[in-house]
């Protein structure tokens, strides 16, 4: 399907295999731009989870190490979504900064880029490609993306989120986004009434958060911090029930009706040397534990018992076992 030199008929069936089948776009046509080569998607528990609850219109809030792909693979999707997946679809992109805003918005276009050109649906006649937005228009699509910058008080946060109604909602690195408390609660309203219309004619809807762990002294650390402990635990169990089943798993065991879908390095199958490497690459101690091992830091030095004390004891938590789902 990468060969540009196909005939007609075989052109027109890739174009609706993908159409219908996005896990062969994945797995067949997505090439990750990196270090001057392309590299196939890569799926893991991780990506396959964050994929699956895409699909499914599951809202989920998803924290995996550094390097482990989350953002990569939401933008694969994002780039399905929006060239074949969706039809006359909003999609709200926001985050900390600016940088991290384009920067999502342009791995969406070069996940696009390269793309054989037989597949590349982009037409610089009718749609819109800038450092803000992109805009897709045919007879059957009008799917559109904008991104939006952090706000520095309270009021713009709000009129930020109440500005927009979109079924399509991510909130990249939530646990640094300034206003972040502000914001999710003025856009979740409007974001309730046109999911509903969206469910209802069949189309995509969901929203999706993604971080690193944050800092607990932080306002929107807190937050973060507090809203992933009001999630449903994700188990990969929910692969063998129906979607309503999952709906009614989520609603009973969660106060916000997302997924909390996190999985540690040893969960995705890193090399041995990836803990070494990433403690190079980590500008302290304190980042190394919430960026790669996924710890929020409860404590300071202040602690009664002592924070050494105190990390000795969080390193005796361990994953279940088995999961019983009731």
């Amino acid at each position: 399907p990468l060969d540009d030199n196909l005939d007609k008929a075989t052109k027109t069936r890739v174009l609706n295999e993908i159409a219908n089948n996005p896990w062969y776009y994945l797995r067949e046509i997505v090439r990750i731009p990196t270090a001057g080569e392309k590299r196939r998607f890569e799926l893991s528990r991780a990506t396959l989870a964050i994929c699956w609850s895409i699909l499914n219109n599951l809202s989920s809030f998803v924290v995996l190490p550094r390097q482990c792909y989350k953002t990569y693979t939401i933008c694969a999707m994002y780039s399905w979504l929006f060239y074949f997946g969706a039809r006359n679809t909003e999609f709200m992109m926001f985050s900390y900064s600016d940088s991290i805003l384009q920067g999502n918005l342009s791995r969406i276009k070069e996940i696009r880029e390269t793309l054989p050109k037989y597949l590349n649906l982009y037409d610089p006649r009718t749609d819109k490609d800038n450092a803000r937005e992109m805009k897709f228009v045919t007879e059957d699509f009008y799917n559109h993306i904008r991104i939006k910058a952090p706000s520095k008080s309270p009021e713009e946060a709000a009129k930020a989120g109440r500005g927009f109604s979109t079924p399509v909602c991510w909130y990249d690195e939530l646990n640094f986004i300034p206003q972040i408390g502000e914001i999710y609660d003025s856009a979740s309203f409007a974001y309730k009434t046109v999911a509903e219309i969206a469910k209802k004619n069949g189309s995509y809807h969901h929203r999706i958060m993604s971080s690193s762990v944050g800092k607990l002294d932080d306002e929107s650390g807190m937050w973060g911090y507090n809203f992933l402990n009001s999630c449903c635990d994700f188990t990969e169990k929910m692969y063998d029930y129906d979607i309503k089943t999952v709906n009614d798993m989520i609603f009973q065991n969660s106060t916000n009706s997302f997924l909390r879908i996190e999985y540690m390095y040893y969960d995705l199958g890193k090399p041995d040397t990836y803990i070494e490497e990433m403690k190079k690459d980590s500008t302290s101690e304190e980042a190394f534990q919430r960026e790669v091992l996924n710890r929020w830091q409860k404590t300071g030095g202040e602690h009664p018992l002592g924070k050494e004390l105190v990390d000795k004891i969080a390193d005796q938590i361990h994953d279940p076992t088995d999961i019983l789902v009731i």
